[in-house]
């Protein structure tokens, strides 16, 4: 499912990483209980929507390292003292 123009305005709450860039981030927003993902360089551009399971699913792949290839570095390359 896909929501277009999900704003702060429309009652939406979007959050992003505390290890986020400044501009160069993933947000997520929940919204009709689906899990809401964008690009927080496009605030008006387009939205991926999942279900609560598909988000969950996801994020224990990420903690569990199956998506690491993909990463820049690993956790531990992290300064998490900013």
């Amino acid at each position: 499912m896909a929501f277009k123009g999900l704003t702060p305005a429309s009652g939406v709450s979007w959050r992003k990483s505390t290890y986020c860039g400044v501009a160069t981030c993933v947000e997520v927003a929940s919204r009709d209980g689906m899990v809401c993902v964008r690009d927080s360089k496009h605030e008006n551009g387009p939205v991926l929507a999942f279900t609560k399971r598909e988000f969950s699913d996801f994020v224990i792949g990420v903690k569990s390292g199956e998506f690491d290839e993909f990463t820049h570095g690993a956790p531990d390359d992290y300064d998490t003292t900013a």
